[in-house]
């Protein structure tokens, strides 16, 4: 009898040991299948033990070789690719389960091998995943989401930016295809009244067309298309923002009107439950954790972070040494250099962002994409440097008439905010930290006082001053004189804002007496907040050298301007002279 019960027992066993075999057959090579219960269970027990986050890695240091670009995005689909869907389903099973089938955790249930055999054979009750994917543009839609504060506040932010891009395109057609300028510069004062500003007959085709005229329709079509372009992709992102709000919504448990006032630390622990100990799984692996969240959103720029830091990199204008404006220690990096270089890292890396072989075999290739993108920058640089700067002047004109001390503010430039940008920094995290620098900043700069240049400054405000007050006081007695009163061909409105700058600019050459100079002091507080302080800066902020470097990443915002755009006629002379030099730093 007790024979006939043990080969039962053994047979009951046998079977569950197939079942596990042909599960872990199903869905990974890798497992062993020759394993006892109890060497199973005490080694997941050591790696219940010994699960610990992952620190955020260090900043790279600029004198090391560029020998590892490839482990900066493989940690994590190796640890991926270890977590298969046998080990998720046994783990869970087993869990509180001991050699005698005993429920160790005492919560009130006892499983048998039959059970357990019923268990293995559904694949996991209650553990159901959300079918993801790619778990790197899940994540970094659902941070979109969480910066834009909502679905809705998405939708009407990008409806807008294409309702903005519309009426730019219609307006500079509207001021170059139909006004007639010709008339409006040839016209004296009272005549202008009776000027005909648009041409009639232009659809009509009754009029002429210069070749200014051909090249700007030519240059409204191509940007109509583009538009048309961004339309599409919008239309494409609703549906997928969409979905990110059902998972907010009925997942996460987090309305439109709470992810206003939440943090973002909140919204990660709210996935992290759902993935680790809820029902539904985000993905089937088999743990999330913070580190892993913040790497897959920030991926790629991580890359780009390591490039800059280690100066890989050659962002210098070839003949740079002829031009004051870019004789820059670090080179420049506007907006359109920073796109080209984000299009280079997406054709380097392959779908698990490894470097592909056959760039590693043949840099010779990246340095002919550098190359062939700068061919493309320079076709397409006139088109586009009208465009920005149309959208220059009407984006802060106003702002420059009511407030000229606004082009002497200083800002952090493009390339000391990627500098000074740490690894799997999530940009809402970095802007709040550069936020806190811009006191101190100005702070510095103001340390090192220009005390001849202050003596004359006071003199040009005084006699700007005199001249703004006489200007006023003839406007006040009789406006029409502010407009119809030329001096030098030019109206007194056109003197009140140029004395104005003048004004202004004297102003800041001013040396306050009331301030107290200390640069090294000053430098340590910013260099504690931007987490970057090279050596060389230590002690020495008082030396005019490291105030001119300093002065290379906190520059005044027409510096800004001027770089943003010159920039589009100079980034096709990187891409094609400087970067291509850097290809096998690169792989």
């Amino acid at each position: 009898m007790s024979s006939s019960s043990s080969d039962q027992q053994q047979q009951q066993q046998q079977e569950l040991q197939d079942v596990v075999v042909h599960t872990n057959n199903y869905h990974t090579t890798n497992n062993n299948n020759n394993k006892t219960s109890k060497a199973t269970k005490t080694t997941k027990t050591t790696r219940k033990n010994t699960k610990k986050s992952s620190p955020s890695p260090p900043r790279l240091n600029n004198n090391k070789n560029n020998n590892h670009l490839n482990e900066c995005g493989h940690d994590i689909q190796q640890q991926q690719q270890q977590q298969q869907y046998s080990e998720m389903y046994v783990d869970d099973i087993e869990d509180d389960i001991d050699d005698d089938g005993d429920d160790k955790d005492g919560i009130g249930f006892v499983y048998n091998d039959e059970e357990i055999h019923a268990t293995l054979l559904n694949f996991g009750p209650q553990r159901q995943s959300l079918g993801i994917e790619n778990l790197d543009d899940f994540f970094t839609q659902v941070y979109k989401y969480y910066v834009s504060k909502g679905f809705w506040t998405w939708f009407t932010q990008k409806f807008l930016k294409l309702c903005t891009i519309l009426f730019m395109i219609s307006l500079t057609t509207l001021l170059t295809i139909f006004v007639d300028w010709s008339a409006i510069w040839n016209c004296r004062d009272q005549e202008c009244a009776s000027v005909q500003v648009i041409r009639t007959g232009v659809l009509q085709k009754k009029v002429t067309f210069n070749w200014f005229h051909r090249s700007s329709i030519i240059f409204h079509v191509g940007v109509l298309f583009y538009w048309l372009y961004l339309c599409y992709g919008w239309m494409r992102m609703v549906s997928s923002m969409y979905r990110i709000k059902q998972f907010f919504n009925v997942h996460l448990n987090v309305s439109e009107n709470e992810i206003q006032t939440l943090e973002w630390e909140e919204i990660v622990q709210k996935m992290i439950n759902l993935q680790n100990e809820q029902g539904t799984r985000i993905h089937v692996m088999k743990e999330l954790n913070a580190f892993d969240i913040m790497s897959r959103i920030m991926r790629r720029e991580n890359f780009l972070i390591a490039f800059l830091n280690r100066e890989v990199l050659n962002l210098r204008v070839p003949l740079h040494y002829l031009v004051p404006f870019y004789r820059k220690k670090y080179g420049i990096l506007s907006q359109s250099l920073l796109w080209n270089l984000k299009y280079i890292i997406d054709y380097m890396f392959d779908a698990d962002f490894k470097v592909k072989e056959r760039i590693i075999q043949d840099p010779d290739r990246l340095r002919k994409q550098f190359i062939w993108l700068g061919v493309l920058n320079m076709i397409a640089s006139p088109f586009i440097f009208f465009y920005v700067l149309v959208y220059t002047v009407f984006k802060y004109s106003v702002d420059i008439r009511n407030s000229p001390m606004a082009l002497l503010e200083r800002r952090w430039s493009l390339l000391a905010k990627w500098k000074f940008r740490e690894f799997n920094e999530l940009p809402h995290l970095f802007e709040r930290r550069l936020k806190r620098s811009y006191g101190p900043a100005r702070s510095y700069t103001e340390q090192f006082p220009d005390y001849f240049l202050s003596t004359i400054a006071k003199s040009v405000m005084f006699v700007a001053s005199s001249l703004v007050a006489t200007i006023v006081l003839l406007s006040s007695i009789k406006n029409p004189l502010l407009l119809y009163v030329n001096i030098f061909h030019q109206n007194l409105f056109w003197w009140l804002t140029m004395l104005l700058l003048v004004w202004a600019h004297a102003k800041s050459m001013v040396i306050d007496e009331l301030r107290i100079f200390e640069p090294k002091e000053r430098l340590s507080d910013v260099c504690s907040i931007i987490h970057y302080y090279p050596d060389k800066w230590k002690e020495l902020g008082h030396h005019l050298e490291v105030k001119q470097e300093f002065d290379q990443f906190f520059q005044f915002s027409f510096e800004e301007l001027i770089q943003e755009l010159s920039s589009i006629l100079i980034t096709p002379i990187i891409l094609c002279f400087s970067l291509p030099n850097s290809a096998e730093q690169i792989v």
